[in-house]
């Protein structure tokens, strides 16, 4: 950490959590979250690996997006960011985040390592175009012709990895149902496995690059 970090605590279902967030000197070039090591296996916030990364994004002009929103421009686009921490554990607190997407940005980008359905849902219902998470490592363990048996959390098994569609309240519905104006979410199968179950079966590990264009013209 350093001396600009901004710590901040929340009531969580087995006591306080703590967020520390940094945010670097000028314009912001991205941003990113930084999950420490699970603290039922020795991790807390100070893990030496996690400052460290931490300390690399900021000095690199990166964001953090762990219950924060940030901005940025690329050309002259402008983008928003909201983001929050790891649902699965119930450290998200999309209540201090919420409110409407900027009118004035081209997209706005929500950010959630677990694709719960809660957070989906406050995501795009504030206005959210596109959803980026993981979690599910895309079943990890599927079958031949039939694909992924669990997610992981309430997220249905046909959106476990890849592009689909959603919208509040789309729960099982397939992307094939989306009415006009849905988000698009992207959740990528990762690279590593799960402690409990460290192998891959029929799912193959990757690195997803999104590459967003324009809405084609009006009229």
């Amino acid at each position: 950490m350093n001396v600009q970090t901004q710590k901040s605590s929340f009531a969580g279902p087995a006591g306080m959590l703590e967020v520390a967030r940094d945010e670097p000197s000028g314009a912001s070039r991205g941003v990113a979250v930084i999950a420490h090591p699970h603290p039922l296996f020795g991790g807390t916030l100070d893990n030496k690996v996690v400052q460290t990364l931490a300390r690399a994004f900021t000095q690199a002009g990166w964001a953090d997006l762990s219950n924060a929103r940030a901005a940025l421009t690329i050309g002259k686009q402008a983008l928003e960011f909201v983001g929050v921490d790891d649902p699965h554990l119930s450290y998200d607190r999309y209540t201090a985040v919420a409110g409407r997407n900027d009118p004035a940005a081209a997209l706005t980008v929500g950010v959630t390592h677990a694709p719960y359905r809660r957070i989906l849902d406050a995501m795009t219902g504030d206005g959210a175009g596109l959803v980026i998470a993981g979690h599910t490592h895309g079943g990890q363990l599927c079958l031949p012709f039939y694909g992924t048996l669990v997610t992981n959390c309430d997220l249905d098994r046909h959106r476990a990895k890849g592009v689909s569609r959603w919208w509040p309240g789309a729960g099982d519905q397939p992307s094939s149902a989306a009415p006009a104006g849905a988000a698009w979410m992207e959740v990528s199968a990762g690279l590593g496995t799960s402690p409990y179950a460290p192998v891959r079966f029929a799912c193959r590990p990757e690195a997803t690059l999104l590459t967003l264009t324009a809405k084609p013209a009006a009229g």
